[in-house]
């Protein structure tokens, strides 16, 4: 059967889990029931009235299914302490958003100005700080010193001028100069110190603010990073007197371990070489990974890898048992190699074997009935037992084919041929000479292969075909998504294709655990089979 096969791209839905809500924030962007937040979704928080927002007020789910940014926080408006006049009583010990305070004046004296003032959403007092009548004609009683600032002039008879300023990260409101009146009253607006603003300070990207005492002067922010990233630049930052932060912002970037490098006489899978991923090897046929148990490496938070790289050690047999009357030629003990035996049968003769090291108590199994068996030595596979069922038969179960592990085990199961008189389904299958376009490009061929005993479907695209030198390159794809990329050469007169890996695809896993006894080659023979049905 010959089809053509067209690329498809799979895309999987990244979602984000829900980012939570805010204390005292209301939270928009997301309207939908019951609620998903897929990738590039945006979540806006706003403060309820009477706290303003520190952190970032927008969120936005990233292709990794993570947040950008952290939860912002919502804090109570803070006025500060409003001051107190000379000769006047404040009630009132709250001073954030919503509270009201309240003046009165003591010894008889009368009150000028504002008698309550209450904290406002700006984090100011409204109106402003009233004072107390003199009680000696020509004079005005002292107006104070307000908090955080100081006064030029000590006199407070008629005519006399005050001048106010504030210390260095305090800005002045009200006025700056006040002289006194006739009538015993200060001109102008009582003067007030206000702490400088230096606002939100902002959230990094995969970073979050683990302290802060305001936004106000002299305030400070401490900045973290995310798990998995690490801090470029400052943590601590700090109000200035002129309203603006200190530094800037830190940058919060993945932390990196780098490439481990290739593995000598293996193979290397995972390319993300970032905080908590990780990296397998897998050694080529014939070596042995040391230590056993270190084929999976981990990228840790002091951007290094948890273990040092595995070996892959070439596998030994050992020195073949002396042979009587006859000589051992080669020392080459190593996996696939080869040795020479030299035996003398009564010195008229001289026979030479030769035979792959393979394990001493390696057994043919035994042919079953009705089957014919043809031993041939792969070159990638090994000792291999070619099964096909005599004439009149058909394989009902089984294998067709089993190969030597070293283990000492045969690989699939005996094979079961049947006659063809009691088959159960209706259908002949014919076998056809292969036709000479059959690796036109993009041709699928459709079948299974055999893993332990076990069918499993699988398809081979035709990628390349150079019909001088016979040279194929293909795709093999099975049930799991398991992508493999071959290479190889197709003998036409033999009908023998040998397709070696070159690249793999997929999961990890999914290759370890089907993959990790066998020897990475599709070898093997190309029929041609068409399906007629029977008539009723």
């Amino acid at each position: 059967q010959y089809a053509l096969m067209m690329n498809t791209v799979c895309l999987s839905v990244v979602n984000c889990s829900d980012p939570g809500f805010v204390e005292n924030a209301i939270r928009h962007g997301q309207q939908n029931y019951p609620e998903s937040f897929k990738y590039g979704t945006s979540v806006a928080y706003h403060c309820k009235k009477g706290f303003y927002l520190l952190g970032s007020s927008a969120l936005t789910c990233k292709s990794n299914g993570l947040w950008d940014r952290s939860l912002p926080k919502c804090l109570s408006i803070y006025c500060g302490h409003p001051g107190v006049p000379a000769n006047a009583v404040l009630s009132g010990d709250k001073f954030t958003y919503g509270s009201i305070i309240h003046y009165s004046c003591t010894a008889g004296r009368s009150l000028i100005g504002n008698s309550t003032r209450e904290c406002q959403e700006d984090s100011h007092w409204s109106g402003t700080l009233p004072h107390c009548s003199g009680n000696s004609p020509g004079y005005c009683d002292d107006p104070g010193i307000p908090a955080h600032g100081s006064r030029l002039g000590d006199e407070f008879k008629t005519k006399s001028l005050l001048r106010f300023s504030c210390e260095m990260g305090y800005q002045l409101r009200g006025s700056s100069e006040r002289t006194c009146l006739f009538n015993g009253s200060w001109s102008g607006v009582q003067p007030v110190c206000e702490a400088v603003s230096c606002g939100n300070p902002g959230t990094p990207a995969n970073g979050m603010i683990i302290y802060s005492d305001g936004i106000l002067f002299s305030s400070s922010v401490i900045y973290a990073c995310w798990e998995g990233y690490k801090t470029s630049g400052l943590t601590t930052r700090h109000c200035t007197a002129n309203g603006t932060w200190t530094g800037t912002a830190p940058d919060c970037t993945v932390i990196s371990c780098g490439d481990p490098g290739a593995l000598a006489n293996g193979i290397q899978f995972g390319n993300d070489f970032t905080f908590n991923k990780t990296v397998s090897y897998q050694c080529n046929p014939g070596y042995v990974m040391e230590p056993a148990s270190s084929s999976t490496m981990r990228c840790i938070k002091d951007s290094t890898w948890n273990q040092s790289k595995p070996v892959c050690k070439a596998i030994t047999c050992g020195p073949p048992p002396p042979v009587l009357y006859g000589k051992v030629e080669g020392s080459d003990f190593r996996w696939g190699a080869s040795i020479q035996l030299t035996i003398h049968v009564q010195t008229l003769a001289l026979h030479i074997l030769a035979y792959k090291t393979v394990p001493e108590a390696m057994r043919q199994p035994e042919t079953p009935a009705h089957v014919d068996v043809k031993a041939i030595d792969l070159p990638t596979l090994g000792y291999t037992l070619v099964y096909t069922c005599q004439p009149g038969f058909f394989l009902a179960g089984g294998s067709e084919h089993r190969t030597c592990k070293p283990d000492m085990k045969w690989t699939g199961k005996s094979p079961i041929c049947k006659s063809k008189g009691v088959r159960e389904v209706n259908e002949t299958i014919t076998k056809t000479p292969v036709p000479s376009d059959v690796f036109f490009v993009n041709s699928l061929w459709k079948g299974f292969y055999e893993y332990l005993g076990k069918r499993q479907p699988a398809t081979l695209t035709v990628d390349w075909f150079n019909t001088t030198s016979s040279k194929v390159n293909a795709t093999f794809t099975d049930a799991s998504s398991l992508q493999l990329k071959l290479s190889g050469i197709y003998k036409k007169e033999e009908a023998h294709l040998l397709l070696k890996i070159f690249q793999i695809k997929g999961s990890n896993d999914i290759f370890i655990n089907k993959f990790e006894n066998d020897n990475w080659a599709l070898d093997g023979y190309v029929s041609n089979q068409t399906t007629m049905d029977k008539p009723c």
